[in-house]
Formats: structure tokens, C-alpha cells, sequence
């Protein structure tokens, strides 16, 4: 059975699945621009290298990856892979999306060969359905600068080698899965911090393998090379949070703040649901054990339990991370928010042991496909939702490319004066990064300065916030001789219009 899962075409009708499924919902971004979040550190790092390789360390040592034992954000994973994106892509979108079409094609196709070994294709079939359906999955691939697209593949590429070599038959060549293991730590826990939990599985493969008395060279060497790769990780973070009691969110980090988070665990639905499962699980298995009926079931009940047990550490692990703002309906719900449509297919898996235990002729995907029917009209509107984000994306960042162009024209036309960017909210900090990265990439030098509109220091609600608006009026304050000394100005205008001195040139974000 496992020989012909594994066959040429049946792996190929599971990468058409994987191609046809993100290219419904995720293929709108193949039309879409460069936006002005996360975007601009793409078009700098491109003006920066010219076009050469010789830049890359300093690229990548220019990020945090080169501020070792100072960065409360650590992915040299993360940054390793959008430097060499942004000196292969260069400023092409479409190879930027394209690639990140690739990746998620590459992470539904591991979720369909993982799901369909151990519970059957209709189950992975309605796995990926339900995971699809949460709105989040647009903030991860409907966007080029998350790090979660960049974990997601390496979760990927990890699982499609963790599951060969955890076979109790593992394939004769090693080399290639233990390769994807290594790249899908590198990529996956250089990704993004909480993709360290990579190492448990890990050991867990190691221990199996070494119990068996299989446990290879190549392996044992990939297992090492991981484990130090992380512990570099952990040691930087370590190093950089003696220094500063905030995480990058500006979030307190003394132990008695993240261990009060645990208190909202009860309101989480992954954690509960992992909680059912677990409890339903140890009832059936202590209930049961020495029926002889039970027999048949007894692995499924087994994986319901160890499921629902992972599940309740990983919420747990989230809800620290992200001090306590998780699920958050945003990229950050990935990979946390996975269980519950992994709950589902194990409970489907177990309810169709029992009725075949007395119904043999019913068919395995009969239980799967009424799952599927009763959520019918949930799937179809995630679904929607999630190409709803797609084409909005594409929409907004085609008509934020345009203005780009056009501002970037008529500076050019008019080197004399002054772009002044209207700014009428705090949250718009990065845009006005962004787009004066993106005029300097079209080499415009026009002087450029900012205004803000409505808003202050001590309204803020945050210490974060607070900081950030100090940057802002810093910047206006910054500006005002120029401003003062100009001729003539241009306005461009965020989240936000009033009528101003100069002319205006474009809205953005209203």
C-alpha cells in the first residue's frame, strides 16, 4: 500500500491537487505589484546589491542576523533566503510571487501525502479544506514579507522527510529526506522563533531510529548540525533579552507575565478541542483496553490522544509567544490553529473504525465526506474569503504601483521641490518608510518630509506606539526648514485627506 502511495502517479494527482487547490485560491497574486509593507526592504536590498552577489554577506549581516546577542528578533533562515530572492528576483514581482506559489504548493502537497498515509486520501482531501478555510492563510501568502510562508515550506520540506525515515521500512537512500530535514529546520526555525519546536519531533526520529538499531550516519550528522543551528538561535535570544525586558512587540518579558497568559487558554477553541480529544481519547483507550472489539481501533484511539495532547502544548506555546494575543485571525495563527482539522480527522478516522467494526462494507471516506457536506458552506466562504484577500491584494498593490509612478514621475520632472507625506494616522509608520525607499529606487532626490494630522504622543495606548509617534514628529520637526525654505511642494496623503498648502499628487490607504 505504501509502495503505491508512493508511486510516480499517485504522487502526481497529489501535486495537480496541491497546483489546482493555490492556484484557486492564491493565484490572483501572480498579477500583483510590490506593496509599501514589508515590500521596501526588497526594492533597498536590490538598489543596495546592484545587481551583484558580492553583497550578499553584507546584505544579510546588515539585518539582525549581523547584530548577534543584541536582536530580540533572530532568523538568519528568514533573512538568508529574502537577500538571495532579492538578488535573484531583483525587482520582478511576478518572480516574487511565483515563488511563493511554489512554496505553498509544496506545503498542501506534504499536507496531502502526510494526511492520506496515515488516514486516507478523503481525510487529507478534507484536512486541507478545513485549514483553508481560516481567513489568516492571506496575511501568509497573499504578501511577500511574512516569515511564516518561508516556515510553512520549511514545516514542508521537514515532513516530507520525517515521515520516510520514521517508517519502520525507511527508503534504502537516505541522503535526500535527510536533506530536507536539514532544510526544513534551517528554513523553518530560521524562520520565525516559535519554528524551534522543530527539535522535538527531531529527537523523536532520533530516538525512534536509534531504538530500532537504524539510526544512520547521515542522519545522526543532519540531527546534530540541527540541534546546533538552533542552539545558536536560542543562545542569541537569550543573550539579547539580558539586555532589554521587552520582546520585539514591546511586550513584557519576566516569567510571571507569560505564565498569567495561561489563564486565557480556556477561551482558546485549539486548545479545548485538543483538551476533548485528549480526554476522549484516555476514556475509550481505559474503557475498552482488553475488549476484543477494540482491538481494530486501538491505534486510532491512541493518535486522537497523542494529538489532542500536542495540541494542547503547541496552544500553549503560542499563547507564550505571543503573549496572549493568539489566535489573532493574522499570520500568526499558523501553525497553532492546524490542530483543530487535525482533531478532526482523527475523530473522523475513529468514528469510521466503530461503524466498520459493525458495518464492514461502509466506505472509509463515507464519514470524511459528510464532515465535509455538514461544513460545506464554512469551507466555500473561507475559501472565498481567503481569494477575496488575493484579489485585493493584486487590486491595491496595482494601484499603489501606479501611484508610485506617477509621484515618482513628477518629482523627477520637478527636482525642485518638496514631497510632503500627509500622515493621519500612527500605524502608518513603515508606509512612509516604505515609500521613500521606493523614490529612492527610482532615484528620485527631491527632499522629502512628513506631517502628521490629528493624533499625539499621549494619546497612545501603548509604550510601542508612544515610541513610534515620537519617530514621527521627530521627522516632521526634521523637515519644517526644508518645508519652509521650498517654492513649490507636492502632497501625498495617508489614511486620510485635508487640504494642505501643497499639491496634491495621490491618496493612499483612505
Amino acid at each position: 500500500m505504501l509502495q503505491e502511495k508512493n508511486s510516480p502517479i499517485y504522487l502526481s494527482l497529489l501535486l495537480l491537487i496541491a497546483v489546482i487547490f493555490v492556484g484557486g485560491l492564491f493565484g490572483p497574486n501572480l498579477g500583483a505589484k510590490f506593496g509599501l509593507l514589508d515590500d521596501h526592504e526588497i526594492v533597498e536590498y536590490v538598489r543596495q546589491a546592484h545587481g551583484s552577489f558580492r553583497q550578499f554577506f553584507e546584505l544579510v549581516g546588515s539585518s539582525e542576523v549581523g547584530n548577534f546577542g543584541h536582536a530580540v528578533h533572530f532568523r538568519p533562515g528568514y533573512y538568508t533566503i529574502y537577500v538571495t530572492e532579492s538578488l535573484v528576483w531583483g525587482a520582478n514581482p511576478f518572480l516574487w510571487y511565483l515563488f511563493r506559489f511554489l512554496m505553498c504548493v509544496t506545503f498542501v502537497f506534504a499536507c496531502l501525502k502526510i494526511i492520506d498515509r496515515y488516514f486516507g486520501l478523503a481525510c487529507a482531501l478534507l484536512f486541507v479544506a478545513l485549514m483553508f478555510s481560516y481567513a489568516y492563510w492571506t496575511d501568509v501568502w497573499s504578501r511577500l514579507g511574512p516569515g511564516e510562508s518561508y516556515c510553512a515550506f520549511g514545516w514542508a520540506l521537514f515532513s516530507l522527510g520525517f515521515i520516510e525515515l520514521i517508517d519502520k521500512n525507511p527508503p534504502k537512500r537516505e541522503w535526500p529526506y535527510n536533506l530536507l530535514i536539514l532544510f526544513g529546520v534551517l528554513i523553518g526555525a530560521g524562520g520565525k522563533e516559535n519554528f524551534l519546536l522543530l527539535m522535538l519531533p527531531l529527537l523523536a526520529l532520533v530516538w525512534i531510529r536509534y531504538r530500532r538499531n537504524t539510526l544512520s550516519v547521515g542522519l545522526a550528522l543532519v540531527s546534530i548540525l540541527s540541534a546546533v543551528y538552533m542552539m545558536v538561535i536560542v543562545i542569541e535570544l537569550l543573550l539579547a533579552f539580558s539586555k532589554v525586558k521587552v520582546d520585539v512587540h514591546g511586550e513584557a518579558l519576566d516569567m510571571g507575565s507569560r505564565l498569567r497568559l495561561l489563564g486565557r487558554l480556556v477561551r482558546i477553541p485549539a486548545f479545548y478541542n485538543s483538551l476533548a480529544a485528549f480526554i476522549i481519547g484516555s476514556i475509550i483507550w481505559l474503557v475498552n483496553r482488553n475488549s476484543s472489539r477494540f482491538g481494530p481501533l486501538r491505534r486510532s484511539v491512541v493518535v486522537l490522544t497523542i494529538i489532542g495532547l500536542c495540541g494542547m502544548f503547541l496552544s500553549l506555546t503560542q499563547i507564550v509567544f505571543y503573549n496572549g494575543n493568539w489566535p489573532a485571525k493574522i499570520r500568526f495563527d499558523f501553525p497553532g490553529m492546524m490542530i483543530t482539522p487535525l482533531i478532526v480527522v482523527a475523530s473522523a478516522t475513529l468514528a469510521t473504525g466503530v461503524i466498520r467494526s459493525f458495518w464492514s462494507k461502509t466506505p472509509t471516506y463515507f464519514i470524511p465526506l459528510l464532515i465535509a457536506i455538514v461544513s460545506g458552506y464554512t469551507i466555500i466562504q473561507g475559501f472565498q474569503e481567503v481569494r477575496a484577500g488575493s484579489v485585493r491584494n493584486e487590486q491595491l498593490t496595482t494601484d499603489i504601483s501606479s501611484k508610485i509612478d506617477l509621484i515618482a514621475k513628477t518629482l523627477k520632472a520637478d527636482p525642485n521641490a518638496v514631497l510632503v507625506l500627509e500622515n493621519y494616522d500612527a500605524f502608518n509608520y513603515e508606509y512612509l518608510v516604505g515609500i521613500q525607499q521606493f523614490l529612492h529606487f527610482y532615484k528620485v532626490e527631491n527632499p522629502i518630509v512628513v506631517r502628521n494630522h490629528g493624533y499625539n504622543v499621549e494619546d497612545q495606548t501603548s509604550d510601542l506606539l508612544k515610541t513610534i509617534v515620537r519617530i514621527e514628529f521627530g521627522w516632521e520637526e526634521a523637515g519644517k526648514s526644508q518645508l519652509a525654505a521650498a517654492s513649490k511642494c507636492y502632497s501625498v496623503h495617508f489614511s486620510g485627506h485635508q487640504p494642505t498648502n501643497c499639491q496634491d499628487l495621490a491618496d493612499l490607504f483612505r
